[in-house]
């Protein structure tokens, strides 16, 4: 067995007695140097393998002699070797799936397989996977898939360029794909009735959810409700929402964000990195004359790209797109959101400063939680 992290204090003698108590030790050294003094480290062998790992289990870092030892496995140069490579390729791995960015594709056309979505998306980096999702039963393709790139950098090339491109014969819309928790999380949320804690959050093609109501609503028919909202040009402004925030969604963030924040929100809320933002694929005009379900979906959807990559170049985890989509979706009329999309900057100014607002509500609730728990203990 292999101890290290040994004091200088403690001998051969006093390092037998250690491991006594566990079984039968056949010998135990310290090593030591030219002038005799301790290095730090030992060898000590039991009869049986029980007693060395009863030993590593009862004296792995505990103290002795005011040192915190290690006690292990005795292993040999090639082996130590071998699992110092594994751990380094495993940190390694790691670190790279970490940055990795898996984009959303979607309506290809029928001809797109694999490796044809490959070839068209590795213009813009190092792919790791490229794979159109196709039906179990006919072998034929759903319309969409996923890419995967090494670095946002990539990732946020393609979205931008790619994005709306004709690729035979159909323009694609590429996004950034959720994580598979955090969609499990959404749908199952809208599907209870049970909005998340911590601010609105928006489901493409499904409208979003408030907190601090008696259930999940969507933003169409509570609005239509109450600020007789409907779907005409001349009614499409901001009635509906004013209607909707009579009642209150039970949640400050909004006024602050459409105010563009304020006191500690604001002075925390600049985003450094301004990157380059994929196109808006229709106007303001067009926007108007659309319902108010297709203004929601529409400009929500591409809001939600546009928020991810800001995000993403800011290394802020992209878990609070959805809830800063929601926000500004609340906040502001769709009309008006795609003006602020066609400026990258404005845009980013605004995700900076609902971040920060949505920061220190998080804040809030958790040292209200914590001063809960600590009032009433269980």
């Amino acid at each position: 067995m292999y101890i290290k992290q040994v004091d200088k204090s403690v001998d051969d003698e006093k390092l037998k007695a250690m491991f006594e108590k566990f079984g039968p030790v056949t010998s135990a050294v310290i090593m030591r140097d030219e002038k005799g003094e301790s290095k730090g480290f030992g060898f000590v062998n039991f009869d049986d393998h029980e007693h060395a790992a009863k030993a590593v289990e009862g004296l792995n870092d505990t103290e002795v002699e005011g040192s915190r030892i290690y006690v292990g496995k005795a292993q040999k140069k090639g082996e130590r070797e071998k699992e110092l490579k594994d751990m380094f390729n495993k940190l390694q791995n790691e670190r790279q799936s970490k940055f990795q960015v898996n984009l959303y594709v979607k309506n290809l056309d029928e001809s797109v397989d694999d490796e044809k979505l490959r070839q068209e998306f590795a213009q813009c980096g190092t792919i790791t996977s490229a794979k159109v999702m196709m039906d179990d039963k006919t072998g034929v393709s759903k319309g969409f898939g996923f890419v995967c790139y090494n670095t946002p950098e990539e990732a946020t090339k393609a979205v931008t360029e790619l994005n709306n491109k004709n690729l035979n014969g159909k323009p694609i819309y590429v996004a950034l794909a959720q994580k598979k928790d955090q969609r499990k999380m959404n749908l199952d949320a809208q599907a209870q009735g049970q909005p998340q804690r911590g601010g609105p959050v928006y489901f493409p093609q499904a409208g979003f959810m408030y907190p601090g109501q008696p259930g999940a609503r969507q933003a169409g028919g509570q609005n239509q409700g109450n600020g007789q909202r409907g779907g005409g040009k001349g009614n499409n402004r901001r009635g509906g929402n004013n209607g909707g925030n009579k009642q209150g969604s039970g949640y400050k963030l909004n006024n602050n964000v459409r105010n563009g924040a304020s006191g500690q929100a604001k002075s925390n809320s600049a985003l450094p990195i301004v990157p380059s933002l994929p196109a808006v694929p229709f106007t303001a005009d067009e926007v108007s004359k659309m319902s108010h379900d297709e203004q929601r979906n529409n400009v929500g959807e591409q809001l939600f790209g546009m928020i991810g990559i800001i995000l993403i170049a800011n290394n802020v985890p992209d878990s609070s797109t959805g809830k800063i989509t929601g926000m500004l979706l609340e906040s502001m009329d769709p009309v008006d959101l795609v003006s602020l999309m066609q400026n990258k900057e404005a845009l980013t100014k605004k995700v900076g400063e609902a971040l920060a607002v949505l920061r220190n509500h998080q804040a809030a609730d958790d040292a209200a939680a914590a001063a809960a728990t600590a009032a009433n203990p269980q």
